[in-house]
């Protein structure tokens, strides 16, 4: 789907007049926090604040025995929570489908 005329001219002015919606010049970059190791129950996680944005991610990893019928197999299990501040559709259990296993 392509941009309307308005919306390439909208687009093209605020480049010739070096200007963002939110008012920063093109060159000018939102404020960024890093912090690592920020769950301590997770096998490693970290948390970016960049400007008003604010996202967390851990990851845990357990080493399990293989089942007696695919003794040679290995199994990943991936989930994912996602808050509902991300997103109203996430209220509730709404980020199950976008984990999967593997």
């Amino acid at each position: 789907m392509g941009l309307s005329r308005a919306e390439r001219a909208y687009v093209r002015d605020g480049i010739e007049q070096d200007l963002r919606v939110d008012g920063r010049a093109r060159s000018d970059y939102r404020s960024m926090v890093l912090e690592l190791g920020v769950v301590p129950q997770a096998s490693g996680s970290a948390r970016l604040r960049l400007g008003t944005t604010d996202v967390m991610v851990a990851v845990k990893a357990d080493i399990g025995t293989p089942s007696k019928e695919h003794p040679s197999d290995g199994r990943l299990q991936c989930s994912v929570e996602v808050s509902a501040t991300a997103d109203p559709m996430f209220k509730g259990r709404g980020g199950e489908g976008l984990g999967g296993e593997l």
